[in-house]
């Protein structure tokens, strides 16, 4: 790999341009610092995607996700013992909470489009295209009654779409508490042990 001073050096044979050692000293500290803050970028990146997969029981599923994997398993973000582990590995700075309330704009409604099976056809092009707020209450629901008729879920099958049912209504409560904090912003750790104090009884 080669050093920042190597790379400068590099342009300046490729363009027989070669500066003094003073203007040389100030290109390399900004290179280096322009380095160290996208590698924190990235990193910032990887912990938050670790707490996505850890919460959403994240498994791979075609060969680019294998490589994500691969990559996460390198920097130590996956897999985690326990909830206090990932916590303690993915906290980022505070202060991007701020900064991504002022600089994104807040999401519209989430929609949650009804499934189809397809070993079963339970649900039409009508339905399958129709994007309706569903809480997780109403969204386990349907998928009961859509397959009451065919009984094509098994006893795990079943699960998946129960252990789905408490994701959703996770997600729900987090994404209201945050909402309603928006003239105060809060974290991603502080609607977290919100929902743990309020919900999660489980130890």
């Amino acid at each position: 790999m080669m050093t920042p001073s190597e790379i400068l050096q590099k342009h300046e044979d490729a363009n027989e341009y070669h500066f003094h050692e003073v203007d040389r000293k100030w290109i390399i500290e900004a290179m280096e610092e322009y380095a160290e803050s996208h590698s924190q970028r990235l990193e910032t990146l990887a912990k938050l995607l670790a707490k996505t997969w850890f919460y959403g029981e994240w498994e791979w599923e075609n060969p680019n996700e294998r490589i994500q994997q691969m990559i996460m398993q390198d920097l130590g973000y996956y897999p985690f013992k326990d909830e206090d582990e990932m916590i303690r590995k993915t906290r980022v700075d505070e202060d991007l909470y701020k900064e991504a309330v002022d600089k994104v704009a807040l999401r519209n409604p989430r929609t949650t489009p009804v499934e189809c099976h397809n070993s079963s056809n339970i649900c039409d092009k009508e339905k399958s295209e129709k994007a309706i707020n569903l809480t997780a209450v109403e969204w386990l629901v349907e998928q009961i009654k859509s397959d009451q008729n065919q009984k094509s879920l098994s006893a795990s099958e079943w699960m998946q779409v129960i252990n789905q049912a408490k994701q959703m209504e996770k997600e729900q409560i987090l994404d209201a508490y945050y909402k309603g904090g928006e003239d105060t912003p809060l974290t991603d750790k502080e609607c977290e042990q919100y929902y743990n104090e309020t919900y999660n009884s489980k130890q």
